[in-house]
């Protein structure tokens, strides 16, 4: 391995994380994938979500997905099935399946024990 030394003068400081940085982009499933995966393990991106018949909304932070090429819903919408897992379907239809996830207060959880641990059904909250 060679290694080569950086040149100083083309050295940038990374802009500061902001709040608004760490709300899921559901623009598509590449995009989403992609920001999960520059802002996991920490600061981590986060979506809101409330049970059926709820008006609370809770926060969900994502620390691990997958994306599911050829997979396509309704926008904006999300299926939950223990078998299946968590699928988010983007703005264009595409779909992601999230793989590790933790409800704000609880501990971080693969989304099969996440699911079995969840009382009732689900809904984004846009």
């Amino acid at each position: 391995v060679l290694s080569t030394p950086q040149d100083e003068r083309e050295v940038t400081i990374a802009p500061k994380i902001l709040k608004q940085d760490l709300k899921a982009r559901l623009t598509s499933a590449k995009i989403l994938f992609d920001q999960i995966r520059a802002l996991s393990p920490m600061p981590c991106v986060r979506i809101n979500v409330r049970y059926i018949g709820e008006k609370e909304q809770r926060q969900v932070k994502i620390y691990r997905v997958k994306l599911m090429p050829g997979r396509f819903g309704t926008p904006f919408t999300m299926e939950v099935d223990l078998k299946e897992g968590w699928t988010l379907f983007t703005q264009d239809g595409s779909a992601i399946a999230l793989a590790e996830v933790q409800l704000e207060g609880k501990k971080r959880l693969p989304i099969k024990d996440f699911l079995r641990g969840i009382s009732g059904s689900l809904e984004l909250v846009l």
